[in-house]
């Protein structure tokens, strides 16, 4: 299974890390753990040139929301946007 496929069922599941980075970012646009579980169910995931993973979905109101994420050791979301 590619890491594309891995962040994927992580984010859809529940199944992920934040950074503080991400957290803060979150705050800021009210983004809850939920709307990062719509975007894994119903999201793309896209490799980026830097090895990072670009998720790009929508929230549960329907807005459009992408995730930076890596795959080690499971899924760390790195920013939120």
């Amino acid at each position: 299974m590619s890491s594309a496929q891995l962040v994927l069922e992580d984010l859809a599941s529940g199944n992920f890390r934040l950074t503080r980075h991400a957290l803060e970012r979150m705050a800021e646009r009210s983004v809850t753990r939920a709307d990062i579980r719509n975007v894994g169910m119903m999201g793309v995931a896209k490799p980026a040139e830097d090895g990072k993973l670009r998720v790009r979905g929508v929230d549960l109101d329907g807005e459009e929301l992408t995730l930076v994420c890596v795959y080690e050791d499971g899924t760390l979301i790195i920013t939120v946007f």
